[in-house]
């Protein structure tokens, strides 16, 4: 006999987490959940676990659990308003904690020791690469 070697993963999310959604996308052939820990705090995911335990012991069929971690993100800090960006324009990410302003377009970052390593004129990219300061 053969040995069933490819996976189906299924990634869990707020659309999927029900006992309900868990059971349906077992019974059509997913073998492995991944749960996005970029995403959602411990406690979520946690019940998540339980559930797909639940409904896997239910079924009497095994499935994986993959925990995606990434790694620290850094991201922008909090300001008061929305600050709309145009070409051109200057931003000025600063290491001093305050709460951004879109007057003077001053960003924060939660990880201020990269600025250490800019130099000006360096290019920033923002939103997961898809914004180029």
């Amino acid at each position: 006999m053969f040995s069933k070697k490819t996976k189906i993963v299924a990634t869990l999310g707020p659309a999927t987490d029900s006992e309900e959604s868990i059971e349906k996308l077992i019974k059509n052939g997913v073998d492995v959940f991944r749960l996005n820990f970029s995403h959602g705090d411990h406690n979520t995911h946690r019940e998540n676990i339980k559930k797909i335990r639940k409904v896997s012991e239910k079924l009497g069929r095994y499935v994986a659990i993959l925990q995606d971690l990434s790694g620290p993100k850094i991201r922008l800090g909090e300001v008061e308003e929305p600050i709309y960006v145009h070409y051109g324009d200057e931003i000025v990410l600063t290491k001093k904690k305050l709460i951004g302003n879109k007057k003077d377009k001053i960003i924060t970052l939660n990880y201020p020791e990269v600025l250490d390593q800019l130099k000006k004129g360096d290019l920033v990219y923002i939103a997961d690469g898809l914004i180029r300061l």
